[in-house]
């Protein structure tokens, strides 16, 4: 039985800033390269959250419904990232929600019987507790079936920058013993960690939407499963222009210049919480790197917004 393993999608209806081509276009040709693929070789299609890149996006919605109606045959299960909820609320309408009531897409928790393969899936904001503890009930039947978890947790192998909180891979597959092959979304970082035959991925994004991307090639994962194990496991990459040809020098060197800024304003905070700088406030702060910088008006304002931002999250 053959899976293609995708992680966040980030379906929309408008283009990136700093993306020169369009990404719209560029997107269609993908979903139809991926749902072909999956047609012609009979793959049913798990997909780790957000869908999309906005939860209401109807315009984006009804590009994928012209194109998901073209390939019905095609099974696919997905979970929601928080991109796809209304506040957390599953059952409040949204792009994904959509998708699932008018049966393009299911929702795992799917025993295949002839190929004893069981799906399971754990979606932003869900829990994983009661996933394992079903994974783990599973474990002690005598024809033990070959467990595959969709997730939109946070792994990564490593931090993407200095704040980063996300969930070490090797510790979750030790912490997670009962699911054989996970695929996980939610960090745009693809990688692939193996301990002991048991295996967690990420595929990264399939549409690139910022600097951080840009030297990404989207892909996917197939893999095939008989009689209990992991047969292959294959990366097929998805047709698509390099990103050093889509985006702008301009905004790269804008983005570079606010990464610069936000981790002078962290050495600044830091400072002020030691003995040394317990005089200096956020709002001198704030000033400094301005005045240092020669901030223009729009990145001044996106520097605020990132301080308010993280002012709010301290409530």
């Amino acid at each position: 039985m053959k899976f293609i393993l995708l992680s966040d999608l980030h379906i929309r209806s408008t283009d990136p800033a700093g993306r020169m081509d369009d990404v719209v276009a560029a997107q269609k040709d993908k979903l139809h390269f991926i749902l072909n693929y999956a047609h012609q070789h009979k793959a049913i299609i798990l997909q780790a959250g957000d869908w999309h890149n906005s939860k209401r996006d109807f315009r984006a919605l009804a590009m994928e419904i012209q194109i998901l109606m073209k390939y019905q045959t095609v099974k696919i299960y997905a979970v929601a990232g928080q991109h796809d909820q209304y506040y957390r609320q599953q059952n409040a309408p949204s792009n994904l929600s959509i998708l699932f009531h008018a049966g393009f897409i299911e929702h795992p928790g799917v025993f295949f019987e002839n190929d004893n393969i069981y799906i399971h899936g754990c979606g932003w904001g869900e829990s994983m507790s009661e996933a394992h503890h079903k994974a783990k009930s599973l474990m002690e039947v005598e024809n033990l079936p070959y467990q595959i978890l969709i997730t939109h947790l946070p792994i990564a192998q490593e931090a993407l920058f200095s704040t980063h909180k996300y969930i070490d891979s090797k510790d979750y597959l030790k912490k997670y013993p009962a699911f054989n092959y996970t695929l996980c979304g939610d960090i745009h970082k693809s990688f692939l960690t193996t301990i002991r035959g048991r295996t967690v991925a990420n595929t990264g994004p399939l549409v690139r939407d910022g600097v951080d991307e840009m030297f990404h090639d989207p892909y996917f994962r197939i893999i095939e499963i008989k009689n209990g194990s992991l047969e292959s496991d294959e990366i097929i990459e998805i047709p698509h222009t390099k990103g050093e040809e889509i985006f702008s020098r301009e905004h790269l060197d804008q983005v570079q210049r606010r990464k610069d800024m936000v981790e002078q304003l962290h050495s600044i905070e830091d400072e002020k919480n030691s003995d040394v700088g317990s005089k200096i406030t956020i709002e001198q702060a704030i000033a400094s790197i301005i005045e240092d910088n020669d901030i223009d008006a729009e990145t001044a304002d996106y520097l605020y917004t990132k301080i308010a931002e993280g002012e709010s999250n301290d409530q």
